[in-house]
């Protein structure tokens, strides 16, 4: 099976718009796209969870930046870490040096912790 691009999307409230979100994640060929809209936390975000969900190893999962992802660091350097050990490539659009941050982040969580 090929790898697939699958994007994610999210606004907290409805003074933002979704869609500089999506024409970004779908101008830069992420055609299967995940959204939510609302805070989302503490309850689970049900465009995240599926999205998640879709992936396999492989893939590449894309953000417009990492503040989509979580509302705190420790949740965003969990999730980074799980798409590392599932071995799925992480893209960040509006800075791709993000996503290599966040995975150094991520990696160096785990030695402090231990």
């Amino acid at each position: 099976m090929a790898p697939r691009k699958i994007g994610y999307a999210r606004i907290s409230n409805e003074l933002q718009s979704l869609e500089p979100q999506l024409r970004a994640l779908r101008d830069a060929g992420f055609d299967e796209v995940f959204s939510d809209t609302g805070e989302g936390w503490p309850e689970p975000c049900p465009g995240l969870i599926s999205a998640l969900a879709q992936l396999r190893e492989g893939d590449t999962f894309a953000i417009l930046e990492g503040g989509r992802l979580a509302r705190d660091e420790a949740d965003l350097l969990d999730l980074v870490l799980d798409l590392i050990d599932r071995k799925i490539e992480l893209q960040t659009l509006k800075c791709p040096e993000e996503a290599a941050v966040l995975k150094f982040k991520a990696a160096e969580s785990t030695f402090t912790e231990g």
